[in-house]
């Protein structure tokens, strides 16, 4: 319950709930009232439970998790890593625990802890899809391209629709410049999972490789569609409106995109050219000067 606790009310129910709770020093407490607290804001209070958990059990994973997430949210970069790594090592192989830890340090740029842990995954259990995965996705980033796809029939073989699978093969493929297999390769993706976003954006981009702007945009409509802050693919869309004539259709969402991401310039770009395509140059010209300011160095 700590976990919907959103409104006064459900907030003051879910602590209720809390006080009811058979074993006020089990681990399973102190990470509700963490929940709670953070729930509400209350990150001192948050902490000093996660503490107490970890005192209680320090071979929690969940705890070391929890902890993580808060220092997450704090932008401690360096108590994330250690926190997610002490979680990951207490964890299964197949945890929640270890694909996080794996994504962490893909995201901070540690390609050989990535690596660590994707092998031992693989050795450790071989039919363990994710551990092939992030080597694929490793390989692919060192542009090793037919290693990496290789790498993916370790996935293919056990799951031939793995999704995170499947938009990697069409991003190999279209580094490969197989433009028409990426497409085909991802419109089969699409069909499988007929409302990912992230899916519908790599089709547009093969459409795109393969010169057919109409079925880009319409995949890209789609996209933002069902996420109208997908920012890659509002961007995407007003680029494909723009070079298609369409001026007028790039205007509100590039504008409504600025508002929140000030300093996009690709953005203020095709904004400056929608205007400019509309003989508002006036606009155009205050749009140019306004990205100046805010960028002077791009």
């Amino acid at each position: 319950m700590t976990e919907a606790a959103r409104s006064k009310e459900d907030f003051e129910a879910a602590e209720e709930q809390l006080q009811k709770f058979p074993k006020k020093k089990d681990v399973s407490f102190y990470l509700a009232a963490a929940n709670l607290s953070f729930s509400g804001g209350d990150l001192v209070t948050a902490i000093n439970a996660l503490q107490q958990a970890l005192a209680a059990d320090p071979k929690s994973s969940a705890a070391h998790m929890a902890m993580g997430n808060l220092h997450l949210v704090q932008k401690d970069l360096k108590q994330v890593g250690e926190e997610f790594k002490k979680a990951a090592d207490l964890a299964p192989v197949r945890s929640i625990e270890r694909l996080k830890y794996a994504e962490f340090e893909w995201g901070v740029g540690d390609a050989g802890e990535v690596r660590r842990i994707a092998t031992d995954m693989t050795r450790s259990a071989p039919d363990y899809l994710p551990g092939w995965f992030w080597l694929a996705e490793l390989a692919y980033k060192d542009k090793k391209y037919d290693e990496a796809l290789s790498i993916l029939e370790n996935v293919f073989g056990r799951d031939p629709e793995y999704l995170d699978g499947g938009r990697l093969q069409g991003d190999l493929l279209l580094a490969k410049g197989d433009a028409k297999k990426a497409m085909e390769v991802l419109e089969r993706l699409d069909q499988t999972y007929p409302n990912v976003p992230l899916v519908k954006y790599k089709l547009a981009r093969a459409y795109l490789a393969n010169n057919n702007a109409n079925q880009a945009k319409l995949a890209l409509d789609e996209a933002v569609s069902i996420n109208p802050d997908y920012d890659d693919a509002v961007l995407l869309l007003a680029q494909v409106n723009f070079a298609t004539g369409h001026g007028e259709a790039v205007i509100e969402p590039t504008t409504r995109l600025l508002r929140k991401r000030p300093n996009l310039t690709n953005a203020a770009l095709v904004l400056a050219g929608a205007y400019g395509s509309l003989d508002r140059f006036d606009d155009a010209a205050a749009v140019l000067h306004n990205q100046a300011e805010l960028t002077p160095n791009d």
